[in-house]
């Protein structure tokens, strides 16, 4: 195992934000640390990156117990929000500053920092100051001046949280690239799950200081293991079956039907998303989702009573 998180906890005024935290990470894989506000992962990337020391737990980075060690003596670099750029230095200079620290003489890391621009898609910006970058541009210079000093793991904290939807998109998808290029380990900080979904080869969805559940992505979505997963991680409808379980299902499983079903309701909204539009069905006290391709769309109509068909090899029975 390459990087190992062994039992981690960590309180602040006596109240856990890590509490007894595990996971085993392989080498060149990149794993999302994706839960709501308050739950441990921004902790958990701190204590990894030395910037917090855990009230107890262990860290092995490639069989060394880096535990105690400072952020500048172990082998990790940090992507923050912020990017935390020097905006009196140029593009390059930003990018070489770890460099000099690492006793790498001023043309090697010339060198070594312009060959991490080109990687990133930057390599006429070395001159550029920080002001004259975009919010795209400053994401890559940060991520290159990580990359250049070659650490054994990168830690990324919601880095494309400051970015507009669509520039997220494209980022998510160039950091992804980058990332399997060079074949860096690496920990994703993100609540975005649909980030966490595209970029990760696996998620650790954190709840309350722990690892509610581990796994890959498709894995995460298709079979949640409690309540809280499933509903975070995508769209659920919770149901109750016939047999007293209670059960989640996506709302791309959902159909509707004129002549029966599992549930009946009346329709309460409906919105058009392009490829599909997306039903509101209130049964009972509680509301469903359902998605219609839109080109299926058989125009139904608020207030009509409609019966919901459930896909029954995607339904997940839960704890």
């Amino acid at each position: 195992m390459y990087l190992r998180l062994n039992n981690l906890k960590k309180a602040f005024d006596e109240v856990p934000a890590v509490d007894g935290l595990s996971i085993d990470i392989e080498e060149g894989e990149m794993v999302s640390l994706l839960g709501p506000s308050g739950c441990g992962k921004t902790t958990t990337l701190k204590m990894v990156g030395g910037f917090i020391r855990p009230d107890a737990g262990r860290i092995i980075l490639d069989r060394e117990n880096v535990t105690e060690l400072s952020p500048d003596k172990r082998p990790t670099a940090t992507v923050f929000q912020s990017y935390a750029l020097f905006p009196h230095m140029t593009v390059i200079q930003n990018v070489a500053y770890g460099l000099k620290f690492r006793g790498i003489n001023k043309k090697t890391a010339q060198k070594a920092a312009e060959e991490m621009l080109d990687r990133v898609g930057l390599p006429t910006s070395q001159d550029k100051t920080i002001h004259q970058l975009s919010g795209g541009e400053q994401q890559r210079v940060a991520l290159a001046r990580a990359l250049v000093i070659r650490p054994k793991v990168l830690l990324m904290d919601e880095p494309l949280s400051n970015l507009d939807a669509k520039l997220r998109i494209r980022m998510r998808s160039e950091i992804r690239k980058v990332q399997r290029d060079m074949a860096i380990t690496a920990i994703y900080v993100t609540h975005d799950q649909e980030e966490a979904l595209a970029l990760s080869d696996r998620i650790a969805v954190m709840e309350k200081g722990i690892v509610a559940q581990i796994g890959t992505p498709y894995d995460i979505y298709s079979h949640p293991r409690t309540i809280f997963v499933a509903d975070f991680i995508g769209r659920s409808n919770f149901v109750t079956m016939g047999d007293g379980r209670k059960a989640a299902v996506h709302p791309e499983d959902v159909s509707l039907s004129s002549d029966g079903g599992d549930f009946t309701g009346k329709i309460t909204g409906r919105q058009f998303k392009g490829a599909m539009t997306t039903y509101s069905v209130r049964v009972g006290q509680s509301t469903m989702e359902a998605d219609v391709l839109s080109r299926d769309d058989l125009r139904w109509n608020e207030g009509k009573s409609v019966h919901l068909k459930l896909n029954r090899d995607k339904l997940v029975y839960l704890d």
